[in-house]
């Protein structure tokens, strides 16, 4: 089978991070499981439609194993990065500290 368009699969990922209902439209086709995962980490929303896929596991019911299984491995390679991310700030923020530098910090891992 052809894999879907992408304004399908864009309005398929729409509808699942909007908490719109999201029944699996291909069936058992691998092509498609494979473009939604692709268009998923090219918007960079894999993990967060396994935050929306682990608040409400029916909605995605009907969707393949391959696609819960590409969300819950970004989720958890982006979970380690920003452990590591947040533990290496601590300590360059210690040694300014100690140093007598106070950065100003706008954004990321120190606000979070």
């Amino acid at each position: 089978m052809v894999p879907p368009l992408l304004p399908d699969v864009d309005a398929l990922l729409g509808a699942a991070l909007s908490d719109a209902p999201v029944p699996w439209p291909w069936g058992d086709d691998v092509p498609a499981a494979e473009a939604v995962i692709e268009r998923a980490r090219y918007h960079g929303v894999l993990s967060l439609l396994h935050q929306h896929w682990q608040a409400d596991p029916r909605r995605f019911a009907s969707w393949p194993d391959a696609v819960a299984q590409a969300c819950r491995a970004t989720a958890l390679a982006q979970a380690m990065w920003e452990l590591r991310r947040r533990s290496l700030l601590t300590q360059v923020l210690a040694a300014l500290a100690a140093a007598g530098v106070h950065p100003v910090l706008f954004k990321g891992t120190a606000l979070a």
